[in-house]
């Protein structure tokens, strides 16, 4: 197993500076993103293989439950949205995106998010 997080360090994702006002209307997401990025993070780096190892078993479920976490989270803001398509970026979109979550896929997750966000652009214009 590498000694680095596969994403390569820190993703324009990772961490939106300068948006602290967005941060805080999607706060919950926000920190179910960090704590999934953290614990995702320590599952890459640790040597060992889920399958063999009760360590990084362990690991990779916290991992998976802080995902589903982060998926499940209603976003209101496209930062927020865009932060979650990264991450099915990062973990295979075709894989992620067809993941259940609470009953729900992930692609519907998201496309329950892109159209709240959708609705209120919508409400916006005829104001």
């Amino acid at each position: 197993m590498a000694n680095s997080p596969v994403g390569g360090g820190a993703s324009p994702f990772n961490a939106l500076f300068g948006i602290s006002a967005i941060h805080d209307i999607d706060a919950a997401f926000w920190q179910a993103h960090a704590a999934w990025r953290a614990l995702e993070d320590q599952f890459e780096v640790y040597e060992g293989c889920p399958d063999e190892d009760p360590v990084s078993a362990a690991l990779f479920d916290r991992a998976n439950e802080a995902q589903d976490a982060m998926f499940a989270a209603p976003v209101q803001t496209a930062a927020a949205l865009l932060a979650k398509l990264e991450a099915c970026r990062d973990g295979g979109a075709s894989n992620v995106i067809d993941m259940w979550v609470d009953g729900v896929k992930v692609f519907d997750l998201i496309e329950r998010d892109v159209r709240r966000l959708a609705a209120r652009e919508t409400e916006l214009a005829v104001r």
